[in-house]
């Protein structure tokens, strides 16, 4: 029977567990929205598995939370390090000076750029989860629209822009590697990559959170799709992580573990309904990230790994 708990938080040493398998060590990732949710459990095991890591956001304090969080509860066997700089992906101009800043402290370029940064936006009812909704018809209406230009703009502007703008600001610090590793011995080098992280949601038929949600992953996920035919002759990758339900921010009013910085997720989330019996954990987020990240993973290009406990059998989907 699966074990429908998902309210534990992973340890460190759970994560130092899984990173000490990885292959990273030594890379230089960008992970937007670093501080918090799948971002922060990603950019904790890539810095704990030994790659230098920059973590991007709004929130000044929440950024160096993490930074110093890492560091004291790290331990000796770390080799890799966490960078914080603050970035707003939905201005072009805070972006810039990002890549300012960590092409200062990176002449040789980096190696993966993890578009992660999200928003959920208002919670609506998931019309057409359960069969036809008729009935509700008049609530439904009222509800779709209930919402406005702006909100819809505001998740468009973080969902689908966000990894827009992002991949296209550090294209000449990821090309910047390629030209680097052309004069390395073929074991010394990678092939760097953008992971646009987006969601189930991208397929699915009825709301998830709201359907300007969906709607945004679905654009985003296309853009990964784009960028990996339009990079394919440049030396740069594209692929796209399509997660389910995680305990975050977005998905959990309960607040963080003191240690790690996770979340756990309450009885009325926490994924029993999935096929799994359960949510994902941080450490089973983290694991994806690492593999696509890993030199193991090079082969991979244009490829989508989705990580979601089965949810997608359970539900209408676009594929």
């Amino acid at each position: 029977m699966a074990d429908k708990s998902s309210k534990s938080h992973d340890s460190l040493a759970t994560f130092q567990k899984l990173t000490s398998r990885s292959d990273v060590a030594g890379l230089v990732c960008v992970v937007t929205g670093g501080s918090s949710g799948l971002g922060l459990y990603a950019s904790q095991a890539l810095a704990l598995a030994g790659a230098t890591v920059y973590i991007l956001g709004r929130n000044t304090e929440a950024l160096d939370r993490e930074v110093k969080r890492l560091e004291t509860n790290a331990g000796s066997g770390s080799q890799g390090k966490m960078r914080r700089v603050v970035c707003d992906v939905t201005s072009k101009k805070s972006l810039s000076e990002a890549v300012r800043a960590v092409s200062e402290e990176q002449i040789e370029g980096i190696d993966v750029v993890i578009c992660n940064a999200g928003v959920s936006g208002r919670l609506m009812k998931n019309y057409g989860s359960s069969g036809f909704d008729i009935d509700n018809f008049d609530a439904m209406q009222r509800e779709l629209d209930s919402f406005t230009i702006e909100e819809a703009e505001d998740i468009f502007r973080t969902n689908t822009l966000g990894p827009y703008f992002t991949a296209t600001a550090f294209l000449p610090l990821l090309k910047a590697r390629v030209k680097h590793y052309a004069s390395q011995p073929r074991d010394k080098t990678y092939v760097p990559q953008i992971i646009t992280v987006s969601s189930n949601a991208a397929h699915v038929k009825y709301p998830i959170l709201n359907a300007f949600y969906n709607l945004s992953k679905t654009s985003a996920s296309q853009w990964a799709h784009m960028l990996s035919a339009m990079l394919a002759h440049s030396g740069i990758r594209s692929n796209t992580l399509e997660p389910g339900l995680y305990p975050s921010a977005m998905t959990t009013a309960s607040p963080q573990d003191v240690q790690t910085g996770h979340w756990s997720l309450g009885d009325s989330t926490n994924g029993a309904d999935l096929p799994l019996g359960r949510a994902g954990l941080p450490h089973e987020h983290a694991s994806s990230v690492l593999y696509l990240c890993g030199r193991g993973a090079i082969f991979a290009n244009g490829t989508t790994l989705r990580v979601d406990g089965g949810a997608m059998q359970r539900v209408p989907t676009t594929n």
